[in-house]
């Protein structure tokens, strides 16, 4: 997070917009107008807005997640001179990485009931000591969003076939 120094990826530059759009409450819009969005709105009948224009590009998870930490640094919005890293960005950053320790927290657990602790316990430190999972989550893309979403998954998984074991040894005694 030291070593951050803003988005670089378009992608994320995009979503980030359009989090930021939503924060501020004009809904999920986009600067970024495509020609095949305004085509899209053109053969529905509608016409091209001057203002608010809507994305018909990005998945709506990740801006929707992303327009909380925009909203709590809503007073930082505005950059000056002295700003090297626009405030939006380091938020949606910060998002991703606790996203990113709670994943390795709940991967922690889902190797301890399926291996052993010491063995989940070496597996988190070498994910933790992982550059590249550091560069995912400072990339402001949603790739550590659906690690949190699918290691919870997981765990839900391992609780309920560990339960559904359970049941079949209550069943056959």
């Amino acid at each position: 997070f030291v070593q951050f120094k803003g988005f670089s990826n378009l992608t994320a530059m995009d979503q980030g917009q359009i989090a930021r759009n939503i924060a501020s409450g004009k809904g999920f819009s986009t600067q970024f107008i495509r020609p095949l969005a305004i085509r899209q709105l053109e053969a529905s009948g509608k016409g091209v807005p001057a203002e608010n224009f809507p994305d018909f590009y990005q998945s709506p998870l990740n801006p929707f997640v992303n327009a909380l930490p925009l909203k709590l640094v809503e007073s930082s919005w505005k950059m000056s001179p002295t700003d090297l890293v626009y405030a939006g960005d380091r938020a949606i950053a910060g998002l991703s990485i606790v996203f990113f320790l709670l994943s390795v927290g709940i991967w922690y657990f889902v190797g301890a009931r399926l291996f052993d602790s010491k063995l989940s316990l070496i597996a988190c430190a070498i994910v933790l000591l992982s550059d590249m999972m550091w560069q995912f989550s400072l990339s402001g893309l949603p790739q550590m969003l659906m690690l949190f979403l699918f290691s919870g998954a997981m765990l839900l998984t391992v609780f309920a076939m560990q339960n559904q074991d359970r049941t079949v040894i209550v069943l056959l005694s």
